[in-house]
């Protein structure tokens, strides 16, 4: 059997994190090192696999031999590691996020109540309840979900159909979640912010009423697959 190698720099571990649900896919430690091994099928690898920020990329062989990409010579042979499903090299919880109550920024932008009623796009609950939740939820309701996980079980879900669930839903507008029932005092507000703070991030930031606010990064997210969701365990990415 063949496969396809990926290795990049550990410091970049972080960004496992999108393909910690990808089936068949196992990592390995080398020093500075994260090795990524899938299967090569002939069918072109995952596109997550291609967004990572990859050193070097070869084909293995039956003898252990590496290959750059359509060469016919080896280059090296691959030491022997300690090869680990991905979920397990990197575990759902370990990137966690402050969420609210634990944000340590302030603005000097007011929300204040809005008429308009808007449909939520996220709902931030607790990992009790959304792992109730994902239990009977059927696999169609779960796909069009992401959730990220804080330290204290607070979960934020974002999707569209947002579910029903326990707890405080946000409206989404230029990537910033407000309060449901609430807006910008000043309209521009939220323009200025994504010039300003999403400049070059990719994620949402997280309004509270009381006008703190939380930059949630997009690797933060995790797919809201039921095996995922019972994984998740953010006491046990604390020290």
């Amino acid at each position: 059997m063949r496969y396809i190698l990926f290795k990049l720099h550990e410091r970049d571990k972080v960004s496992l994190g999108n393909i910690r649900c990808l089936n068949s896919v196992f990592a390995a430690k080398d020093g500075d090192d994260i090795w990524i091994r899938v299967v090569d099928n002939n069918s072109g690898v995952d596109s997550k696999l291609k967004q990572l920020p990859v050193k070097s990329t070869f084909t293995l062989d039956e003898k252990n031999q590496l290959f750059l990409p359509d060469a016919v010579t080896p280059v090296a042979i691959l030491k022997e590691m300690e090869w680990i499903p991905i979920n397990e090299f990197i575990p759902v919880e370990a990137p966690v996020s402050n969420l609210p109550g634990k944000t340590n920024h302030k603005i000097d932008i007011k929300l204040i109540q809005s008429i308009v009623e808007r449909r939520g796009n996220a709902v931030l609950t607790t990992l009790k309840i959304w792992k109730e939740y994902a239990e009977s939820a059927s696999a169609v309701r779960l796909a069009v979900l992401k959730f990220a996980v804080s330290v204290t079980s607070e979960v934020l879900v974002i999707g569209n159909p947002l579910p029903s669930l326990p707890g405080k839903e946000y409206w989404l507008h230029n990537n910033i979640l407000l309060p449901c029932g609430y807006d910008f005092e000043v309209p521009f507000v939220s323009t200025f912010l994504n010039n300003n703070i999403l400049s070059g991030n990719k994620g949402v930031i997280l309004f509270n009423t009381n006008n703190e606010w939380q930059l949630i990064d997009e690797s933060l997210f995790v797919e809201a697959k039921r095996s995922a969701i019972r994984l998740t365990n953010p006491a046990r990415s604390l020290p």
